[in-house]
């Protein structure tokens, strides 16, 4: 019966789709269509298309996953099982075998010898300073520097150009120095205020000077880089002028002006109160304050820088650089602000004597890249770092006779710091006769002389007073040092 009814369903199945497809088209026209669907926009059919690409599944995760498990599995194989294995396969250590000890032979009875006097304990010497020789300039520098002496003390025979801007001469100094020859001085003869750059070039043995008891004033308000500046005028002198307020330099010794003379000048408000970049420049006498650096010697060898005071300067109070065999000596450096009161970099053979530094933001002396550098007979006190600092490359230094107090720390040497003076002198060989106590100066800000009971009187390696010396000038002890060309085997010289 079941049998019957599917077989009679599956045939009225196929009579009805052979009666369709029969069916001609107006009859199916007349059947009921299927209800339009409206147009699918842009956006319809791009977020029909992202759904459709959302819907797969992405196949990089499963790579990085794959390709990470695969990356430890190698790891594993090549370094973790090996190690494993030698860890589980090492022996454990052997436990050493006792050494038999050795036979004890029988030994014959001694009588016992007379018992000795205890010995004396050995008194352990100090180290002693290697001897070394303080380096100098050759004889040859030294016969300039002394012609440059005795230029500064006689002056410069020849005409004299007078400058007063009430008349009686020339009214400006510029009108004067175009109308000197060589060997002609320009002397300023009145106190007036001259706003002009001065600049003197391509004349030799020039003298730029002030009359006998005036005081004249270049001042350049800001305006100029200079206010008197020389080139290419060997032998040239300036004395007893003050140079103000300079964008760049007060007094410029430019190339090409050897044997120049600066002395007596007061340089003030300027970026360099005195700069000098020719060979065998005499700084003399000079007052160099409220500047950035006071006195700069660069690329001038064989230079000295004598009896100056140099005093509340932004960065440095003197400065030497690439001007080996310089001499800075009998100098007052005070209040350097910025930086060291006395640097030397890149100069062999110079020499910082008798100086009196007093106040510092870094080091009170600095020796850099320069050899044979003898630092002797000078005051360095009140430093907010160390008094004096060699820098690793610094060979065969001299450094004593010097008195240090009120600083951080001693100083640097081969790239170690000191804190104490013993240490230092152990490990340096250096400073076997310098002190650690206070100057007594006779007030600690303005008069920088030595009071009668000073740790300092007689101190010198030529039993003088330690710093600046107030009983001869700079030059002369520059003509004592200069005499003397021939170092001691003690490690210093005969006069300083």
């Amino acid at each position: 019966m079941l049998n019957d009814l599917s077989s009679c369903g599956m045939i009225q199945r196929e009579l009805w789709f052979c009666s369709w497809d029969r069916m001609l088209p107006h009859e199916k026209d007349n059947q009921i269509p299927e209800p339009e669907r409206p147009p699918e926009s842009l956006e319809q059919k791009r977020d029909r298309e992202r759904r459709r690409r959302s819907g797969r599944r992405s196949w990089l995760p499963t790579v990085v996953f794959l390709s990470l498990h695969a990356l430890l599995l190698f790891l594993g194989i090549v370094y973790l099982i090996p190690w494993i294995q030698n860890r589980l396969h090492k022996p454990p250590p052997s436990a050493p075998e006792p050494i038999a000890p050795p036979p004890v032979k029988p030994t014959p009875e001694l009588k016992a010898p007379p018992l000795a006097p205890p010995p004396t304990p050995s008194v352990v010497e100090p180290p002693k300073p290697p001897e070394k020789v303080v380096p100098f300039p050759p004889p040859s520098a030294s016969e300039e520097i002394t012609k440059l002496i005795d230029l500064a003390r006689n002056g410069i025979k020849g005409k004299v150009l007078v400058v007063r801007q009430g008349g009686g001469g020339y009214k400006t100094i510029g009108d004067a120095m175009k109308a000197a020859a060589d060997g002609d001085t320009v002397e300023i003869a009145d106190n007036g205020t001259y706003h002009e750059a001065v600049v003197i070039r391509e004349k030799k043995n020039i003298l730029l000077r002030a009359g006998k008891d005036v005081k004249p004033v270049i001042d350049v308000e800001s305006r100029q880089d200079f206010c008197i500046r020389a080139l290419s005028a060997p032998g040239v002198v300036i004395r007893g002028v003050i140079c103000v307020k300079a964008r760049d330099t007060a007094i410029s010794i430019g190339r090409g002006c050897e044997r120049a003379v600066v002395a007596e000048n007061l340089a003030e408000h300027s970026n360099f109160g005195i700069r000098a970049t020719s060979a065998n420049v005499a700084i003399l006498a000079n007052v160099c304050g409220s500047n950035r650096v006071g006195i700069a010697v660069e690329q001038g060898p064989q230079s000295v820088i004598v009896d100056n005071v140099s005093t509340e300067n932004e960065w440095s109070g003197v400065k030497a650089a690439r001007s080996p065999g310089t001499i800075i000596l009998n100098n007052i450096i005070s209040f350097a602000r910025g930086e060291e009161g006395i640097k030397i970099s890149h100069s062999d053979n110079s020499m910082i004597l008798r100086n009196t530094i007093v106040v510092s933001y870094k080091p009170l002396i600095r020796v850099e890249q320069s050899n044979g550098v003898g630092v002797m007979n000078n005051i360095a006190v009140r430093g907010s770092q160390a008094a004096i600092s060699f820098d690793p490359a610094v060979k065969n230094a001299v450094c004593d006779y010097n008195l240090i107090h009120e600083i951080d720390f001693i100083g640097h040497w081969q790239a170690k710091q000191y804190n104490v003076l013993e240490t230092w002198k152990n490990a340096t060989g250096h400073d076997a006769h310098s002190l650690y106590d206070a100057p007594g100066f006779l007030e600690d800000d303005r008069d920088f002389r030595l009071r009668p009971d000073s740790p300092g009187r007689g101190k010198a390696s030529n039993g003088m007073d330690l710093g600046v010396c107030w009983d001869k000038s700079g030059l002369t002890f520059l003509d004592e040092v200069l005499k003397d060309t021939k170092p001691t085997r003690t490690g210093r010289r005969g006069n300083d």
